[in-house]
């Protein structure tokens, strides 16, 4: 025979109060009396476990399937393929004049007598260096840096008093040209506090892309101190 939740609270109860008047006239209910009391209530007790768990497996199931978008987003997350980590600068360094600056990765160093040149593989941007002790000496190396850079009939113009790179070292600059061409031309003497100083020099040839002006201007901007 099968015992509904509603018929079993209702056995469950009548065999209480059954047992709380026997007990109340003094008497005592048969150990077969008990047994049944006990029989019956334990049979109830299924019925109410089984809609308790089937209670609670909903919202289990309910947050189960929430869950599951989250979980596919996460792993299309963990598929995304990595940033492209940026390459660093590659500091080139003048341990005479005791500065250093940042050159493109891509620049290639040669060198042409008392000058070090840094050229990208277009070689629309030459950038070129020395160091120089004494008074007048700039000027004469200023005299073969032509040479250096692959052009004559250089001429310069009156330098002026400025500070650069990230140091501010104090300079004199004056802007150049090349007679016949339609280049970008200029030169700083710098001084970074010491006996040596630096010359530097750049050329932009006709035709070097808005990239190769602003790395020049990059690389004097990151001048500074060791």
């Amino acid at each position: 025979m099968m015992f509904s939740k509603t018929n079993a609270m209702k056995v469950v109860t009548l065999g209480a109060l059954t047992g709380a008047w026997l007990l109340s006239t003094g008497c005592k209910p048969s150990r077969a009396e008990a047994d049944d009391t006990a029989a019956t209530a334990s049979a109830a007790e299924p019925t109410q476990t089984a809609d308790a768990a089937s209670s609670a497996a909903e919202p289990a199931a309910t947050a189960q399937a929430s869950a599951a978008p989250d979980e596919e987003v996460d792993a299309a997350e963990d598929e995304a393929p990595l940033p492209v980590p940026v390459e660093p600068p590659r500091f080139i360094v003048n341990r005479a004049a005791g500065v250093r600056f940042a050159a493109p990765p891509a620049y290639k160093e040669t060198r042409s007598g008392n000058w070090v040149v840094y050229v990208p593989d277009d070689k629309s941007v030459m950038v070129a260096m020395t160091t120089f002790t004494k008074p007048n000496e700039a000027t004469a190396k200023l005299g073969t840096v032509a040479q250096a850079l692959g052009v004559s009939n250089v001429e310069w113009g009156q330098p002026k008093e400025k500070k650069l790179g990230r140091g501010k070292l104090p300079a004199r600059v004056a802007i150049g040209k090349v007679s016949g061409r339609d280049a970008a031309l200029s030169y700083a003497t710098i001084n970074p506090g010491g006996t040596t100083q630096l010359l530097w020099v750049y050329l932009l040839k006709p035709g070097a892309s808005k990239e190769r002006r602003d790395e020049v201007k990059r690389i004097l901007a990151s001048l500074e101190r060791m």
